[in-house]
């Protein structure tokens, strides 16, 4: 919510362009409002151009902005309420008149500020505006819909004028009447909603994003949010912005200081599910099928860039106003590894992402929740593999996991070289699966080297393409060209002389590749007499060592990439000359660095143009620096560490591999790995050492295999006890299945390890693993995993899995609904054995009630043919609740008609049968045979003993086959046992069967005179609320009957005139007449603010008869219509020395309620008379406390 300048800056924007979006209408039968709603089109209440009786003519005149404009009327667009319509019509406007359209949407809550403008007739037909508050629905006697505001005043002219809700900041209803109800005017209108669904036409247009764009971009975000619309607001669009431009980007642009965008040269890959290798997609589209996925592929395979194109369409999209199905956060994965909210972790990360070309403006506020109605957000989740460490990298996963499942309005999409932590969590769901991004085909190869030549300005770029694509068929990179990256090198590579010969190896070609970016830099004679230049006005020392900043480029670019993969800080380079300002030699290692092409600045950070890149150079940097891995310049590639960081791995794998290949004893760096105090967190190392394909000492590999058999005994966290798991499988898996048999067998093992346990050990020793699976199947104590155990047993050996199903399935100390899933799965691999399983699960009272039902269902998906004597038999049981018998017979129905029908009466019959139970075999009766049916439903109904609610249930039931039920609805209304509100509830249910139903039951109760008064007339009150006509009998009635307290006869006399002013004029005359005394001038008051014209004469004649003891009361009755004449005829009283002193001081006192001056003057005069003041004195000494 904005402050409250924004707020009524919002209000003002739109108030202007409703008045600029309304028209003034004059038509044959009077004047109105109307408003455009579409190109052409201008909505108005239909009462405003025509009337019932009335010939509706052909055009309408109107004036908008000043101009005189005709609007053309059509029948068909025409919607009177004499015909049943919603007393709107359509108007048509002339072609060529450009005008803004105002938004529709329906939404409106009780308690909504609404704003109006309209033109009514009189003094402000011009334009008036009314401020209204939203009420709440209303239905007419006719059934029609509409939305009921009060606390303001609509005059006629305002029918048709626009309903603004600031709320929603759009139009929710148009003006169509206005009444005083108890003195309060109450506006009702046609809802928005009636105006779509009346015209077709209207509907297309408001849901077109270009109609309203204009308006939508006068809402606020709240407005638009709380209007459920799809349009991005201003902070959403520009968030939009940015994320597209930085995702056209291309994510390695190499040496070219030109790079294309992204969206040039970007080329659609193929995916395959990892699951299912039959289920290809092209990349971008497997969100289509799925909520979220995992892209995973090997360095360079493409994954940032399919992240950034899917950002770059669905972004677009939006800003072009049309719809996606989400709405892209790119970022990369280190973001979910903070410990703040996880929509502040995103709002980080993708400032990170973007920095400076986005406001972090609310950004956590805006990824709290969904960004469009219905719209949910897709974080894009790159670099998984760049995460340090093993734990971080299953953080992130475990954040993505958690928040997939619990946060509705979050999709993720997970991009990832391959890693473990993908395979030890189960991240992939049906909804979620993993796919992996396949390589460039030989036509996309040529088709992307097409691209990139065209970027590059080659001449003839496809011919050169086709010849690139032969060479590289004859050569040796065939299968690593087709990865994007590599492709993309290799176009570099080539385009800078076609002549060359290819790479031979991936080696080779990132060492060309980087070698031609440094020997183009020492050739660019042109950038090094720039760096020269730049050093030259601090001399020549300065001068000398600009020269060898060029010449050492490469180790000091390697050192950069050691120094990021570990951790460290930048190097130097050199230290700045003495003769050199440190800023300004920074400035030039800066530039000189960039000079290579395979760093970029992002963020205001020099980085790598591909993470292999960085690493390549870092392992380089190491190989060339040291022979010896235990000491390198202070630091130790293999000392121990608590948590190994993730992105060393590959490095470090790599220099272990080459020092192995050299003849270096790696054993004493890796041995210390294995130290008591870091055993747990480095084990791991050496355990992707031999996946790797690195063979370890025999000593060494035993004490690895001893520590994770350590991690295993001492049940560590799932995620480390499963790492460890598949660790010791793959180091020795005959030492793993002797671990996981003693934790299975263990019975101080935790059920949930040993069920693990078991299952591992069936992975790699199927017979060992069947027989540890059975035992823990037959522990009594494992009643949690034993369904698990026999799910797993039955993929191993089938045949042993069905008996271990169908023993789970027979023992009563098994929890019911294990029982029953595993009879399900029994039935899924054997069907005979399956059902006979069933039947006797549904015979087995031990089986509580739900899970007897829950097998007969299955039985019947099964098509079981001896079903029908099973469910009879269920049905009569009676140690079975009533309302299962009641579901079991209603089942029964479905195969056996008859014998459902006979079982379910008895249950109906059956008085000690909870009554919702009685009327669910009733509904179910009824359904099949009404005839059989409505009997026991009317029994029901007609029962004293049930409770109201569910009486008018049945009856509800009951009237659409059966309307003489409506007898009942009397007969409850007029029941004094029942309370007043059931009573009136019971009264309008009749009503809603029909007007002559509801005024019989209502007229039992009005007519109830152990009622009080109140009671009766609210009763009469709801009795109009339904049907006017209805409603003014029963108040009439109450006005007519001598036995209730004039007040309450008055106060249905009021009423009557709020639904019927005539009707309540001729009550209360009426009443006037039949009331007499005191209790008269009420009645008359009441009958002068509605017809003064019949009060006055009345009043004046009692008020002139001065020794009537109501004289004063009717004066000042009088006086609500004709104050002049009040005071004289009190005037006359005081003065009338005839009369008793009494009847004047009290003619003065009322004076004084009408006139303060007047009547103190009279009163002064009184006091004069010696007669009247010792009255005076006598009244004030009864006042005084004895």
């Amino acid at each position: 919510m904005g402050s409250y300048e924004d707020v009524m800056a919002e209000r003002s924007r739109l108030r202007a362009a409703l008045c600029e979006a309304t028209l003034k209408l004059t038509s044959n039968v009077g004047e109105g409002t109307g408003f455009f709603v579409a190109p052409g089109r201008v909505l108005t209440s239909a009462h405003v151009i025509g009337q019932e009786g009335r010939i509706l003519r052909s055009q309408v005149d109107a004036t908008w902005a000043g101009r005189a404009v005709t609007l053309a009327v059509t029948r068909d667009d025409y919607r009177p309420a004499y015909e049943g319509g919603s007393d709107l019509a359509l108007l048509h406007l002339p072609d060529g008149l450009e005008h803004p359209v105002i938004c529709l949407n329906d939404s409106a809550e009780p308690g909504d500020e609404l704003w109006t403008y309209g033109y009514p007739t009189g003094l402000f037909r011009e334009g008036d505006s009314v401020s209204l508050r939203v009420e709440g629905p209303s239905v007419r006697s006719d059934g029609t819909r509409l939305l009921r505001a009060s606390h303001g005043r609509a005059s006629r002219g305002h029918s048709g004028s626009p309903a603004l809700n600031w709320r929603t900041g759009c139009v929710c209803g148009v003006i169509r009447m206005s009444r005083l109800i108890e003195e309060t005017p109450v506006i009702y209108m046609v809802t928005s909603a009636d105006v779509l669904d009346s015209f077709p036409e209207v509907a297309k247009a408001q849901r077109s994003a270009r109609v309203n764009r204009a308006w939508h971009r006068l809402m606020s975000d709240n407005q638009l949010r709380e209007a459920g619309l799809r349009v991005p607001g201003a902070a959403l669009t520009s968030y939009l912005r940015a994320i597209r431009g930085a995702a056209r980007e291309h994510p390695y642009p190499l040496s070219l200081r030109d790079a294309p965008p992204l969206n040039v040269v970007y080329l659609r890959q193929q995916a395959t599910a990892i699951d299912d290798e039959s289920d290809v997609v092209t990349a971008d589209e497997v969100l289509r099928h799925h909520r979220g996925a995992q892209i995973i592929g090997e360095p360079g395979a493409g994954k940032s860039s399919l992240l950034r194109h899917l950002t770059d369409r669905s972004a677009s999209t939006w800003l072009d106003g049309e719809s996606a199905p989400y709405v892209p956060i790119p970022i990369h994965a280190s973001a979910l590894l903070s410990r703040k909210p996880f929509n502040r972790a995103l709002a980080d990360g993708v400032m990170n992402e973007l920095g400076a070309e986005l406001s972090d403006g609310g950004l956590a506020d805006l990824f709290s929740r969904e960004p469009l109605p219905g719209v949910p957000w897709l974080v894009l989740v790159d670099g998984l593999d760049e995460v340090i460490g093993t734990r971080s990298r299953t953080r992130v996963l475990k954040a993505v996991d958690r928040n997939r499942e619990d946060t509705p309005y979050l999709r993720f999409l997970v991009a990832s070289r391959p890693v473990p932590e993908l395979t030890h969590m189960p991240i992939a769901t049906d909804d979620a699966p993993s796919f992996k991004i396949e390589p460039f085909t030989d036509d996309q190869l040529e088709r992307f080297a097409t691209l990139w030549f065209s970027a590059l300005a080659l001449p003839n770029p496809a011919e050169s393409a086709a010849r690139f694509v032969a060479e590289l068929q004859r050569g040796r990179l065939r299968q690593i060209a087709h990865i994007p990256l590599q492709a993309t090198m290799i176009c570099v590579v080539y385009a800078a002389d076609p002549r060359q010969r290819l790479p031979m190896s991936r080696a080779e070609l990132y060492e060309r590749f980087i070698e031609r970016l440094f020997d183009k830099a020492r050739v660019q004679g042109a950038a090094r007499r720039q760096l020269r230049e730049q050093a030259m006005p601090y001399g020549a020392e300065a001068e000398k060592a600009a020269e060898r900043l060029l010449d050492e480029l490469r180790s000091g670019m390697e050192e950069l990439a050691h120094n990021r993969q570990f951790g460290h800080a930048d190097p130097a380079m050199q230290a700045p000359p003495p003769t050199m300002p440190r800023e300004s030699w920074a400035a030039l290692v800066t530039e000189t660095l960039q000079l290579v092409g395979l760093l970029v600045e992002r963020r205001g950070r020099l980085v790598f143009i591909h993470h292999t890149i960085e690493e390549y150079l870092a392992a380089c940097h190491v190989a060339r620096t040291t022979r010896k891995p235990g000491r390198f310049r202070g630091h130790r590639p293999f000392f121990p560490q608590e948590k190994w960081p993730w992105s060393h791995l590959e490095v470090k794998l790599f220099l272990a591999a080459i020092w192995g290949q050299e003849g270096i004893d790696l054993r004493p760096a890796l041995r210390r790995l294995l130290t008591r105090a870091h055993r747990q967190a480095n084990a791991e190392f050496l355990a992707e050492l031999v996946r790797q394909g690195v063979r370890l000492p025999e000593d060494l590999f035993a004490q690895t295999c001893a520590a994770f058999c350590a991690m295993l005994a001492i049940g560590a966290n799932d995620r480390r006890w499963t790492d460890a798991r598949d660790a010791l499988i793959d180091l020795d898996p005959e030492r793993a299945a002797e671990q996981f048999e003693s934790i299975a067998v263990s019975p101080l093992a935790d059920r949930w390890r040993r069920y693990q346990a078991a299952t591992a050990l069936a992975r790699i020793d199927r017979a060992r693993g069947i027989l540890t699976l059975q035992r823990l199947i037959h522990d009594p104590h494992a009643f949690d995993v034993q369904l698990r155990a026999a799910r797993v047993l039955h993929e191993h050996d089938p045949s042993m899995g069905r008996v271990a199903l169908a023993f789970l399935a027979h023992n009563s100390d098994v929890p019911d609904e294990y029982r029953i899933d595993a009879a399900s799965d029994l039935l899924g691999a054997d069907r005979q054995v399956g059902v006979s399983l069933f039947a006797q699960l549904v015979r087995d009272h031990r089986l509580s009630d739900a899970a007897r039902l829950r097998a007969a269902r299955a039985l019947i998906d099964a098509g079981y043919e001896e079903l029908p004597d099973l469910m009879r038999r269920l049905t009569a049981d009676t140690t079975v609740s009533a309302a299962t018998r009641a579901e079991c017979g209603a089942v029964l129905l479905m195969i056996d008609k008859w014998a459902g029908i006979s079982i379910l009466e008895e249950l109906c019959l059956d008085a000690l049968a909870p009554p919702d139970a009685r009327l669910r075999a009733a509904k179910a009766i009824n359904r099949e045979e009404p005839g059989r049916g409505v009997p026991l439903l009317r029994s029901i109904a007609e029962d004293q003993n049930v409770a109201p609610d569910l009486r008018l249930a049945t009856i509800d039931e009951l009237m659409v086959v059966d309307p003489s039920t409506s007898v009942i609805l009397t007969t409850m209304a007029a029941d004094q046992a029942l309370d007043y509100e059931t009573r009136v509830a019971v009264a309008e249910a009749a009503a809603g069967w029909g007007s002559e139903i509801g005024a019989q039951a209502f007229d039992r109760i009005v007519g109830d005179d152990q009622l009080t008064g109140l009671q009766r007339r609210q009763a009469a009150e709801h009795a109009a609320d339904h049907d006017v006509r209805m409603g003014l009998r029963c108040l009439a009635r109450l006005v007519k009957d001598g036995k209730l307290k004039p007040a309450t006869r008055l106060k249905a006399a009021e009423s009557a005139a709020r639904y019927d002013r005539q009707r309540g004029i001729a009550l209360l005359t009426a009443l006037c007449d039949d009331l007499t005394g005191r209790a008269r001038l009420p009645a008359l008051g009441a009958l002068a603010k509605l017809d003064p014209a019949r009060a006055k004469p009345i009043l004046v004649g009692i008020a002139e008869d001065h020794t009537s003891a109501q004289a004063p009361g009717a004066a000042l009755e009088l006086a609500t219509i004709d104050r002049k004449k009040a005071i004289s005829l009190l005037d006359a009283i005081c003065v009338d020395s005839n009369i008793e002193p009494a009847k004047r001081i009290t003619a003065a006192t009322t004076l004084s309620q009408i006139d303060r001056v007047q009547g103190s003057l009279s009163l002064a005069k009184l006091r004069r008379d010696p007669v009247v003041l010792s009255e005076l004195e006598r009244q004030d000494a009864t006042r005084l406390p004895s």
